[in-house]
């Protein structure tokens, strides 16, 4: 039924002889502790997620309703920079090039005349007041031109097709392209459909561009440090750890470590959203204290008792439960993590410790003359 327990000292340790008709007659409910300790060779395992690294994807949105009138590239597909992905066409878009039209012109216009005012001002034949009058009229000019220049540029058109309406040459409709090279992701529309202001009308992601997002207990979260090696199996390079939580997550109970992978581990070792099991490699003295000196694991906060000064857990073996001295280090929601010496720890990783009817085994062990 239980996995047989070693001897404990006298004072951290002690029988509670509980028969089998006692057993039958209480429905006690047991658990086997999660062992949370880093190994002896230094490391800490943590699991997590892979996920997108900041900068990664870049989203593209337009400020006006357009019509896609033609899907170039689809989902999944690799593209480089400036790869046309998908064509357009909007009644705005030809109020925007007329605007452009209008602003290049009055722009070199403006040019124009601040030529020929400067060669004036430089004879003597026209006062100060009238440059200046003039230079302003040239960057009120320039404004307008680059920001009839930009409105087109956040419609998606590509810098050479702007400047060819500038000059004259006006389209029905046009191309944006990828603004970066990497995997079209988000293309959700289809050809014919009309995409509202703002709605993101595709994502390129560099599936290459990886970090992991591990968690790991509160009471290791102090053992994790920026920098640390962080590796993972089958992968030939290692990562780095760049940041630790300094809260504790609401829903996993759990402090958040992020690490940046180094190389091209992406698609290659992991992919985006894979569940992922990393080891980081501790500091000499976090792992010697941790490894060495002490065992921690987590265990449902029901398990843990608080008698004679002590916390408890009570640990099934042959005769019955074996209360077990520990400390607990943490407690959060309804987990507990718990701390003992290596000695002992070896007990708990085949084990299991009593999580309900706990009154019935109490009341067995103050019988054994325990102190209250």
């Amino acid at each position: 039924m239980a996995a047989a327990m070693p001897v404990y000292a006298a004072e951290t340790a002690q029988q509670i002889v509980i028969s089998k008709a006692q057993l039958d007659a209480v429905a006690i409910q047991t658990a086997m502790p999660t062992p949370l300790t880093a190994s002896q060779d230094g490391t800490l395992t943590l699991r997590g997620t892979a996920v997108a690294a900041p900068g990664a994807q870049v989203a593209v949105s337009l400020p006006e309703d357009v019509l896609l009138t033609a899907v170039l590239q689809g989902n999944l597909i690799e593209v480089k920079a400036g790869q046309a992905v998908v064509r357009l066409s909007s009644p705005v878009f030809v109020q925007l090039q007329r605007d452009l039209v209008d602003a290049a012109s009055a722009h070199a216009m403006a040019n124009r005349d601040l030529q020929r005012d400067q060669a004036l001002f430089k004879d003597g034949l026209i006062p100060k007041v009238r440059l200046d009058r003039t230079q302003q009229a040239a960057i009120q000019a320039n404004a307008a031109d680059q920001a009839a220049r930009q409105r087109l540029k956040l419609m998606g058109v590509p810098a050479s097709q702007i400047e060819s309406m500038a000059a004259g040459h006006l389209a029905a409709d046009w191309v944006v392209p990828a603004p970066r090279s990497g995997q079209i992701t988000g293309l959700e529309s289809a050809v014919g459909d009309h995409v509202s202001a703002g709605k993101v009308l595709f994502s390129v992601l560099d599936p290459k561009a990886l970090e992991l997002r591990l968690y790991t207990d509160p009471a290791n979260a102090t053992r994790v440090r920026a920098g640390q090696r962080v590796t993972m199996e089958g992968c030939p390079q290692a990562g780095t750890v760049i940041g630790v939580g300094s809260s504790i997550e609401a829903g996993s109970q759990s402090v958040v470590v992020r690490a940046a992978l180094k190389g091209d581990l992406g698609q290659t070792c992991v992919r985006v959203n894979q569940i992922v099991s990393a080891h980081l490699q501790l500091d000499k003295s976090d792992s010697s204290q941790a490894g060495a000196a002490t065992s921690r694991f987590s265990v449902p906060s029901s398990a843990v008792v608080f008698q004679s000064g002590k916390n408890w857990l009570f640990v099934q073996n042959e005769k019955g439960f074996q209360a077990l001295s520990v400390r607990k280090v943490a407690d959060a929601d309804d987990k507990a993590v718990i701390e003992l010496p290596v000695s002992a720890a070896k007990g708990l990783q085949n084990a299991r410790v009593a999580t309900r009817g706990i009154a019935l085994i109490k009341a067995a062990w103050q019988g054994m003359g325990v102190a209250e």
